[in-house]
């Protein structure tokens, strides 16, 4: 089980599905630009390898890696050699906080730890689901409201229902909709509706 984890966690970081979402998110990016002096907002940052590449594209001069978790940032912030990047620790609901013009937030593979860390309870492991829906609502809510008008939120994600389960995917612009269907085509794994 520790080496299934250890080699799902490495292609995520660094293999096949991280080259994959790559180049999805640098294909939307491609030609964007954010807001003027604003700052890039990796939430539950990791290495925040991937937010300085989107950074550049998007040309934002500044990243901010934020944590809920101290050993984390603390650990991140020891190991940090670029000085366009700071560490903090943040609650993803709370990012107006953060007291900075805020032009693109990411959320790279995280979005299911906010729903399966609010929808658990301490001793319980069955998730609620309307609790941790409720819990992913509330931090994109905070996270549109933080923005700077024309900011971007990124989000990638694994959508893993149960067998009986529909998945809908709603698209905001024509755009996304066709990367929707160039990953139904080139990495399937059930069809999405």
């Amino acid at each position: 089980m520790r080496r299934k984890r250890e080699a799902y966690w490495a292609d995520l970081v660094g293999g096949v599905t991280a080259g994959y979402k790559t180049a999805q998110v640098r294909g939307l990016l491609e030609g964007r630009t954010a807001p003027a002096d604003s700052v890039f907002v990796d939430v539950g940052c990791g290495t925040s390898d991937l937010s300085r590449l989107m950074g550049d594209i998007v040309g934002t001069g500044r990243i901010l890696c934020v944590d809920y978790d101290a050993d984390i940032v603390s650990a991140q912030r020891d190991a940090e050699g670029d000085t366009g990047v700071e560490w903090r620790v943040a609650d993803a609901r709370e990012l107006s906080l953060l007291g900075e013009s805020i032009g693109v937030i990411s959320f790279f593979d995280m979005l299911h730890e906010v729903y399966s860390f609010a929808g658990r309870g301490d001793a319980d492991p069955i998730i609620d689901h309307d609790k941790g829906i409720e819990s992913v609502h509330t931090v994109l809510r905070a996270s549109a409201d933080a923005l700077e008008p024309g900011g971007m939120i990124i989000i990638t994600d694994d959508v893993l229902p149960d067998a009986d389960e529909p998945v809908r995917v709603r698209c905001r612009s024509t755009e996304i909709v066709t990367v929707v269907k160039r990953i139904q085509d080139e990495y399937p794994s059930r069809r999405l509706r």
